[in-house]
């Protein structure tokens, strides 16, 4: 997720320093809001089911940039990896 943040984000704009903030950002705010509330180490980690909506919703905000900026097999095919895995995991209470 992270590379095709950095990718996306490179390619998003025409303008150099832009496309350098971009690279650097988006992957560095999806570190931070997984650090808050994905890790499974976090104080304020979700629980099920708000967690899975919380992943899903990263992972398919990925896919539409990587679709945005012109790579759309990549992002179809990360979008259904990362959906799939999603919902194939066993719920534990």
């Amino acid at each position: 997720m992270l590379v095709a943040l950095c990718i996306s984000g490179y390619e998003l704009t025409t303008t150099p320093f832009l496309k350098y903030t971009l690279a650097i950002v988006l992957p560095t705010v999806v570190i931070i809001l997984w650090s808050i509330w994905a890790a499974p180490k976090a104080k304020r980690r979700l629980r099920f089911p708000m967690l899975s909506v919380f992943k899903i919703v990263l992972f398919f905000i990925t896919a539409a940039l990587l679709f945005i900026t012109g790579h759309r097999v990549a992002a179809i095919i990360f979008g259904a990896v990362a959906y799939f895995n999603e919902i194939n995991k066993p719920v534990i209470k």
